[in-house]
Order: structure tokens, then sequence, then C-alpha cells
């Protein structure tokens, strides 16, 4: 049986989990990603970022298990202020080579094996790694999108 769970990481803002029930109970959470301050009024050169997601599962009533997961980013790459955008791009490594989204577009998902013991919680947690792209005439104020955690588990 496959189950989903979704919650939604705020650039520069954090997001609350978001529980479901299978074999196990388990939630997602994602941390403020925050790309800063302008440093020159109207431009900004590329910048980084980095946040976490984790993923927490426990067992119901003593019983844990295994289970195997794929994460996926769901965003639209572009942050906004009224009128004002400016694009970005999440990444799942550090060099900011592997695009991390739904699977498509030249993007990736995450995928992983959790082993939750009978006795307690297992957690499995990811960077997200962001880039925002090189940009001028932006207006002050702050620039901000939901980037929507989609995990997708089958215990075994």
């Amino acid at each position: 049986m496959r189950k989903q769970v979704a919650a939604v990481v705020l650039v520069a803002a954090l997001s609350a989990p978001m529980p479901v029930r299978a074999a196990v109970t388990c939630s997602v959470s994602g941390g403020p990603l925050s790309f800063g301050a302008l440093v020159t009024v109207g431009e900004l050169a590329a910048a980084n970022a980095s946040a976490q997601i984790e993923l927490s599962c426990a067992p119901v009533a003593g019983v844990g298990g295994t289970i195997h997961y794929t994460i996926a980013l769901l965003a639209g790459g572009t942050l906004n202020h009224g009128s004002t955008s400016m694009g970005y791009r999440l990444y799942s490594d550090v060099a900011r080579t592997n695009s991390w989204g739904d699977g498509s577009g030249g993007t990736s998902v995450i995928t992983g094996t959790v082993t939750v013991p009978n006795t307690g919680p297992a957690t499995a947690r990811h960077g997200v790694y962001g880039e925002a792209e090189p940009n001028r005439g932006l207006v002050a104020g702050a620039y901000i999108e939901s980037v929507v955690i989609v995990v997708e588990y089958v215990p075994q």
C-alpha cells in the first residue's frame, strides 16, 4: 500500500509537519531556506542557501518496520515580491549539480530506506541546497515562494 504525506516549506519561513498512517506513523518537515539580504540595492549576485528536510517515522502499537520512500519537491522556481520576481533552483547535493524536483523536466527525486525499530522512532535527513539566479532590478522586500514536499513510501 502506498501512502503520501505533504508539507509546505516557505522560503524564509518554517513549515509544520503533517502526519499519515501506515505500518508506521511518519511526518515530514522542512526548515527555512533564505538567500539573505541584497548586498547592493537593486542587484543580486548568485546566492546560495541550504535547509534540511526531515522524515521522521515511529512504530504503531510497538510494531516497527522498514519503509522505502521517495521525496519530491514541487516548486515554481520563482520567488515573488509584488510584481518583481527572481529565479532560483533547488538541488539535492552541495555541489548543486543534481536538480531536485518531481522527476520531470531534468529534475530528480530522492529515494531511501528507513528501518523503524519496535522501541522508538527513526529519522532520515536530507539537505536541500538552493541557488538564486543573479538578478538586476530588484526592489526591497521579502521574496517568498512555497515549496511542497511530497513523500511517498511503501512499508515492507
